[in-house]
This record gives structure tokens, C-alpha cells and sequence, in this order.
């Protein structure tokens, strides 16, 4: 796991960016708004 990080942390610097900004952005539990937000099915 502490491969992975420095990896995070590397390409985060790469970017330009903190490491925790990357994080937050690459969170698969944060759910981005959406626009319509009618059922699943569409209607």
C-alpha cells in the first residue's frame, strides 16, 4: 500500500497539485452532481 501512495503522491506533483486534492478528486464515494435528476428509468 505505501507503494501506492508514493505513486499518489508523485503523480500529484507531476500535476501540479497536493496529494490530498488528488484523493478527493479520484474518491470512487463521492457521487458528482448530475443534472437530471429524474429516476433511474428516465422518467
Amino acid at each position: 500500500m505505501m507503494a501506492l501512495e508514493v505513486a499518489m503522491d508523485e503523480l500529484a506533483e507531476k500535476l501540479g497539485m497536493e496529494p490530498v486534492e488528488l484523493l478527493v478528486l479520484n474518491d470512487a464515494q463521492v457521487v458528482p452532481e448530475v443534472a437530471d435528476r429524474g429516476s433511474a428509468s428516465g422518467g
